[in-house]
């Protein structure tokens, strides 16, 4: 299973994929913080819980990623940019806080190469149904 958040201006979407499929997903919303740190308690809870709403053990993750509207060194793991809602995202140690609680790799990857990605992956029109709404 891989979990995969979408990081936007006023809510984080994250889901579930387990063999290509989207099997949950939500959105945090209602995030005032400027700050990430303060919200891994509330992240990793999310995780947790949808794991859980589908009978699945969050031990069977086995990577993370996370979409950012930055410039992104993906080969490091790096946001080179100052990102913009989330001043503290280069300070906080998110490889190590998914590999504390999940015991797997992050892959950090800007947002548009993110989507683009998906789409070379898994198509567009028909063959993205597995996708949700976008709405914001």
């Amino acid at each position: 299973m891989v979990v995969a958040f979408d990081f936007g201006g006023s809510s984080i979407k994250l889901g579930i994929i387990d063999s290509g499929d989207i099997i949950a997903q939500t959105v945090i919303g209602d995030i005032d913080s400027r700050l990430i740190k303060p919200l891994l308690p509330r992240m990793h809870e999310t995780i947790n819980s949808l794991c859980q709403s589908i009978h699945q053990d969050d031990r069977d993750i086995t990577k993370i990623g996370m979409a950012i509207p930055s410039v992104v060194d993906s080969k490091k793991g790096r946001v080179l940019s100052e990102y913009v809602k989330y001043q503290d995202f280069n300070d906080a140690d998110l490889h190590g806080w998914v590999k504390k609680n999940w015991g797997c790799d992050l892959k950090l990857e800007n947002d548009a190469r993110a989507t683009t990605r998906r789409f070379t992956h898994a198509g567009h029109g028909d063959h993205a149904q597995a996708g949700y709404d976008h709405k914001e």
